[in-house]
Formats: C-alpha cells, sequence, structure tokens
C-alpha cells in the first residue's frame, strides 16, 4: 500500500485582532478519510501561546513554531488528508475565545510547501456583538466538524479572521505503484 509521510512547521500566525497583552494559540488536528490509517504521530496538538508585541495590527505576528509530522497509510486517495486549525485568543484575565477557525488540504505534490491556512470566525447578530464588547465571548461553532467537511458551511455568517503559516515537508512512498501519478 501507499505511504504518505508529512513533517513540517506551524510557524505563526498574522492578522488576528488582539487587545492588547492577548495572547494567540492554536489547537489542531489531522483529518483523512476512511482508507487512510495513522500509522504514526498525533492526530491533534496544541500549540504554545505567544503574547506578540502589538505596534500595528497590520503587522501583528504570533511565532508559534510548533512541530508536526505524521505518517499514513492509504488503499485510496479518496480523502486526502487536511490539516484544521483553531485560533485562540488569550486575555489578560485567562479567559480563551476564537479567534478563528481554518483548514488546508495537505500537498499532493511532494517535497517543501509553504502554507498559508486563510482562517474565518463565526459572526454574531448586532445584539450578540454588543453583549461581546461588553463581557467578551463570541460566538462558537458547535460541531466543529463543519470546518473541513464539505457540507453547510455556506450557511454560516463568517469574517475573515487571520492567515496560519506553514511549512510542510510531503514524502510519498509506491503510490506509482498503484498507478498514482503525484
Amino acid at each position: 500500500m501507499a505511504e504518505l509521510h508529512v513533517t513540517g512547521l506551524i510557524s505563526t500566525a498574522t492578522g488576528f485582532p488582539l487587545l492588547p497583552s492577548a495572547g494567540l494559540f492554536l489547537k489542531f488536528s489531522w483529518n483523512a478519510g476512511s482508507d487512510w490509517e495513522l500509522l504514526e504521530g498525533y492526530q491533534e496538538g496544541q500549540t504554545h501561546c505567544d503574547v506578540p508585541a502589538i505596534t500595528d495590527i497590520e503587522v501583528m505576528e504570533a511565532v508559534l513554531a510548533h512541530p508536526v509530522s505524521v505518517h499514513y497509510l492509504c488503499r485510496s486517495v479518496i480523502g486526502w488528508p487536511k490539516l484544521a486549525v483553531q485560533v485562540f485568543s488569550l486575555d489578560e484575565h485567562g479567559r480563551t475565545d476564537i479567534a478563528g477557525y481554518g483548514f488546508a488540504h495537505v500537498p499532493t505534490r511532494p517535497g517543501h510547501h509553504k502554507v498559508d491556512i486563510a482562517c474565518w470566525a463565526p459572526e454574531a447578530g448586532s445584539w450578540a456583538n454588543f453583549t461581546q464588547s461588553l463581557v467578551g465571548g463570541g460566538p462558537r461553532l458547535k460541531a466543529e466538524d463543519v470546518v473541513h467537511t464539505p457540507g453547510d458551511r455556506f450557511r454560516l455568517q463568517t469574517r475573515a479572521a487571520g492567515l496560519v503559516h506553514v511549512e510542510l515537508d510531503v514524502v510519498a512512498k509506491d503510490f506509482h505503484k498503484h498507478e498514482v501519478a503525484l
């Protein structure tokens, strides 16, 4: 059977709106179809929290530098692996709030790749925005798998949130034996 090795780094996050002295961290998960078996690596993880120096909201950059590595065995290319992220902000009182959701497919070509994961956040109505400005918090997804599965995402009201920058090294083994050209 064919194998896919993915190693790399969740390097930085940019463009997420943060208050001064707020931190940023993310949770990530690898998601693949039923014909993919995870042989090595962690399916889920979390980065440390970085409190970036904010001089200008346009240049704010949280340095995450979190290594990732997974090794899959696959029976079919259907359900190609994806990396899903949930970005959280952490305020000075220790409260966490969702800053964005996003995902990206693992590149299908072997080699080194720089991938930018565009993130979005659920948008609330005007009353919810008012209460959010007073007491904090914000809308979250009840079912987080909607982030990386096709389906009802088009019904969500969202806003652009920021980018997560990832560097991935992809190694494919024995795909040619099964007449799959990558």
